[in-house]
């Protein structure tokens, strides 16, 4: 089965980064032509999540509690998205060997 999550996501950006794209018509916003440009800030903003995971785990966390500790701010209903792009990010972290996966219960992530 292929993975998805956050990492995958970022490698289908550097698919589409290769791609000769004049103007973009995304759903939900306006066309643009600066596609390049939105490309590297979207991939910015995904490191800047992992960084921001990662420095979360200066002590074994939950899944739940890096999100509490990386995203304090996040509202309650914007908690739960956080929280699902956290546990994408901690496997992805674990794929590359960053972080462990202690397996007690409940289950908590350290750095590797």
């Amino acid at each position: 089965m292929e993975k998805t999550g956050p990492g995958h996501y970022r490698r289908s950006l550097e698919t589409l980064s290769n791609l000769d794209v004049r103007k973009a018509h995304p759903g939900h916003q306006r066309s643009f032509t600066n596609f390049q440009d939105v490309l590297r800030r979207i991939n910015r903003h995904q490191e800047i999540r992992k960084e921001r995971v990662l420095k979360a785990l200066s002590e074994p966390l939950t899944a739940f509690d890096t999100t509490r500790k990386a995203f304090p701010k996040k509202a309650f209903g914007d908690r739960w998205l956080a929280f699902a792009q956290t546990v994408g990010i901690l496997e992805d972290l674990l794929e590359e060997g960053s972080v462990e996966r202690l397996e007690d219960s409940p289950v908590r992530y350290k750095r590797g």
